[in-house]
């Protein structure tokens, strides 16, 4: 049985990681592309609106999609009866967060082109939308509509994307208005996809006071998140207050291969946080079993990543972006060592949080965010994007030997 459940995990995390690599594939290889077509100062700009984009989008998640995994347990029922809740409230934390975003606009962005802040912000709206369906169809293992949703929206993004080269109108502006046309476009598409394949009763929205409740239970993980991702952004937003665009290019170049292998143990624990629930409503000792299996998972591609990006760091960022991004190489080498330290924070964090701890979380993540405003100012300052590259590793330490701290405790219970 032990068997059988060993191999439905790996199963289960292949089918939802090659999803992801070929649809982030199709992104990563468009970034490339526009890395290169672009100069290294417009790049910079590229990277700073996603930056500030992926800041905002984390407003519009506020835990919903770890809650949707672990509360409907792979079963058809409780989805239909949870939808309308976690389906109104997304839908109301991503508009307060595109009207909160206009609202700040004048603040936050440093250039004269509106226009490419706004594009990165429909761009957040569109893709907040998204991968709150694809997190519904993970909570079912539905993976087959998961792909369908994905691969949708790729096939329209490398295709408009493929016109504006063709046309040789590729410019900073016009890429962001595709990445926000194509990303809109998917969202309304996989509407009645998600209605009919997962029958789903109605897209009706439930109560104000339903979706209140429900942003109360999961305000934790919420907070928890937002003060990750804001620390997780500062390096890049600090860079473009204090340094060069083309410093902040070659920051984002490293930077995006970094956001790539995230995805990683994202993956896998997108399909481990229903296993380790179910596991934790056995015993505990069923739970340490299961993180056993998926930390090995883990440490094997860990062990991958250090051999290729660590030691061929040089070579690999001239292979993707060119010989003018070489400069980066000792940024990636930084940001890979990083990468390994997130692969086992993942495993803690998401375990932590199965067991009903998010407050403790969000201290951790409370303690990081302090550390991290104190820390990365000072080193970019005199290091630039190496110090933000080291910021960003110190911080992903610190957050994983607090969240071993706060877990280990509860991990050895006799219950």
């Amino acid at each position: 049985m032990a068997d059988k459940k060993s191999f439905a995990l790996i199963k289960a995390f292949a089918v939802r990681f090659f999803l992801d690599i070929l649809s982030r594939a199709v992104v990563f290889v468009l970034s490339i592309l526009v890395a290169r077509k672009l100069l290294v100062s417009e790049y910079g700009q590229f990277a700073y609106a996603l930056s500030l984009a992926n800041l905002f989008y984390v407003f519009t998640e506020m835990g919903l999609h770890v809650l949707l995994l672990r509360d409907v347990d792979h079963d058809p029922e409780k989805m239909r009866v949870l939808w309308q809740r976690y389906f109104t409230l997304k839908l109301s934390l991503s508009l307060i967060t595109l009207i909160a975003g206009l609202l700040l606009f004048p603040v936050i962005w440093p250039w004269k082109f509106s226009v490419i802040f706004l594009a990165s912000l429909g761009w957040m709206l569109g893709n907040s939308l998204l991968d709150f369906y694809q997190s519904a169809c993970n909570a079912l293992h539905r993976f087959d509509l998961a792909g369908i949703i994905l691969l949708t929206y790729r096939a329209l993004l490398l295709a408009a994307t493929a016109v504006l080269f063709w046309r040789g109108e590729v410019t900073l502006g016009s890429v962001l208005l595709v990445f926000l046309l194509c990303n809109l476009a998917a969202s309304v598409f996989s509407i009645p996809l998600i209605k009919k394949f997962m029958n789903i009763p109605s897209m009706a929205l439930t109560s104000a006071g339903d979706a209140w409740n429900l942003l109360k239970e999961s305000l934790p993980i919420g907070l928890a998140n937002i003060l990750g991702m804001v620390y997780m952004r500062f390096d890049m937003l600090f860079l473009g207050w204090m340094r060069s665009t083309t410093e902040l290019g070659y920051y984002g170049a490293a930077y995006r291969i970094y956001e790539v292998v995230f995805v990683i143990p994202a993956a896998l624990m997108s399909i481990a946080i229903p296993v380790l629930s179910r596991a934790r409503s056995e015993s505990l000792s069923s739970m340490r079993n299961e993180m056993k299996k998926i930390s090995l998972i883990l440490s094997v591609i860990a062990l991958s990543w250090i051999v290729v990006g660590f030691f061929n760091a040089r070579w690999f960022i001239e292979l993707l972006f060119g010989s003018k991004y070489a400069s980066a190489d000792t940024v990636l080498r930084i940001l890979v060592l990083a990468n390994v330290v997130v692969f086992l924070n993942h495993i803690v964090i998401y375990t932590l949080i199965v067991l009903g701890h998010q407050k403790k979380h969000v201290i951790n993540q409370a303690v990081c965010f302090v550390f991290c405003l104190s820390s990365v100012f000072f080193l970019i300052r005199f290091w630039g994007s190496t110090g933000a590259a080291i910021t960003t590793l110190s911080t992903q330490l610190l957050l994983t030997i607090l969240t071993i701290r706060s877990l280990w405790p509860f991990l050895w219970e006799r219950k």
